[in-house]
């Protein structure tokens, strides 16, 4: 993340009776310590050249607003789920439409589909209000068997484990490193002797 100016900090200069705060590219600075840079007389210096802009600080701010959405979106969802059964995935969210998903966020939920014995674990990290044209997530296919028909393609990329895919009488084993096609409306089977883990990306998202 960025470095972070806030108003204690400029506080902080003022008692050590400095006379300008210096920032790396990138940085932000929030409003009230803009504000206390004023009042005390301290400068905000970007790289130890110049003052910032105006320009450059409407832009510190965007970025700054964008910071605090994700971090309050992160932390409502959290605190609306402690009880509950779902785990917010953390995402970093950029004003250009990047997003970044920290992979320590994710944690796998049951998946309600019928299978024998075992355990079916599933994750969305993209769903179709962010992503309309495809969801992408991981799964894991834990000594169990079950059936269904896609209605969309999908792309498995196996992480871990060895897959068995049945498609119409054809078999198919794949590993870890190797990448598994399903189109649509594909009667398959999977079958995992042990843990398979799996990252997928369906489309179209609508599944």
């Amino acid at each position: 993340m960025k470095p972070l100016i806030t108003a204690a900090e400029v506080k902080k200069a003022f008692q050590n009776q400095d006379k300008a705060i210096f920032i790396e590219e990138g940085g932000i600075i929030t409003p009230a310590a803009r504000d206390a840079a004023r009042e005390h007389g301290i400068k905000i210096v970007a790289n130890g050249k110049e003052p910032l802009t105006k320009e450059g600080e409407q832009q510190m701010q965007a970025a700054l607003s964008q910071v605090l959405i994700t971090s309050i979106v992160s932390e409502v969802i959290s605190s609306l789920n402690q009880g509950g059964q779902s785990h917010p995935v953390y995402k970093e969210v950029h004003p250009c439409g990047l997003k970044l998903v920290r992979g320590n966020s994710v944690i796998l939920e049951d998946f309600n589909i019928d299978y024998r014995n075992g355990k079916v674990q599933l994750k969305e990290i993209f769903n179709i209000k962010e992503s309309p044209g495809m969801v992408a997530g991981f799964m894991t296919i834990d000594k169990t068997t079950f059936s269904c028909r896609p209605r969309y393609d999908e792309i498995n990329y196996i992480l871990e484990g060895t897959l068995e895919c049945i498609a119409e009488d054809k078999k198919i084993i794949s590993k870890a490193g190797d990448v598994l096609f399903i189109p649509a409306n594909t009667q398959i089977t999977l079958s995992a002797v042990d843990k398979v883990k799996v990252f997928f990306v369906t489309h179209p998202g609508n599944w």
